[in-house]
């Protein structure tokens, strides 16, 4: 996900931010990247040959990360293909994840209030760009993983992320054949609640509200083998970047 994704201090932000904000991202994250589970669920996880045999792979994915590495998943690379809806309004994401989440891509295309969108969020060096494909607009933005509650890393969390965020274990479940942790969470600050359903450190369905907007995604695809280009996180061509977040 990148979804490290870029999610600061929502007090303070309006609807239009947060509209803007959950089109872009991720979970999510966050983070961001925000889903609820539909009739392509497995349901609760049982011990069959196949789990046994994912979970399995699984292992060997997670003991693959350098234990240096800044990354906050277990696979090095992916490209996961998502749909979201927020607002009767259904688009499409593409994550595009390399050296375990040090470099993330998320692009998404739609429409929204008539009007098409086509927005990228590119995270690496610890810091994210925020880029309108459309009005060739960027925003540069350090991330604050300790402030933000949709760049929460999975498989690393702290007593301190825990409690700021009220997060719970929910058990596990299936989901694009793959175990999943189940996650709820209440941020009061933001009035956010929702729950994840967490593979290897990526969030792969989740539904979330934020000051009564939701937003439900669903990944669709997971792609272990794509080719990955370096290309892809690098800032396109013709983008005017300015520093922090402004979606006036």
């Amino acid at each position: 996900m990148s979804c490290s994704f870029i999610f600061f201090k929502f007090a303070f932000l309006n609807i239009k931010y947060l509209i803007m904000k959950k089109l872009v991202y991720f979970f999510i994250f966050s983070t961001l990247f925000v889903f609820a589970c539909n009739s392509t669920d497995k349901g609760t996880s049982e011990n069959t040959g196949e789990n046994t045999s994912a979970q399995a792979n699984d292992e060997q994915l997670k003991s693959d990360r350098p234990a240096d590495s800044k990354g906050k998943f277990l696979v090095k690379s992916a490209l996961i293909e998502y749909e979201s809806v927020m607002m009767g309004m259904t688009q499409n994401m593409l994550m595009y994840i390399d050296n375990w989440g040090e470099l993330t891509r998320i692009e998404m295309k739609g429409e929204f209030m008539g009007m098409k969108t086509h927005n990228v969020n590119i995270t690496k060096d610890s810091v994210q760009y925020v880029i309108d494909m459309i009005k060739k607009t960027g925003q540069k933005v350090i991330i604050d993983k300790a402030k933000n509650p949709e760049n929460i890393d999975f498989t690393a969390l702290t007593d301190e992320v825990i409690k700021e965020f009220n997060l719970k274990k929910e058990g596990t479940e299936d989901f694009l054949g793959k175990k999943c942790d189940k996650y709820s969470m209440s941020y009061s600050k933001t009035k956010m609640k929702g729950t994840y359903l967490v593979w290897m450190g990526i969030p792969l369905k989740t539904d979330v509200s934020v000051a009564g907007l939701a937003m439900t995604m669903t990944a669709k695809k997971i792609d272990l083998e794509a080719k990955i280009s370096p290309d892809l996180f690098n800032i396109p061509e013709g983008i005017k970047i300015t520093e922090g977040l402004n979606f006036q």
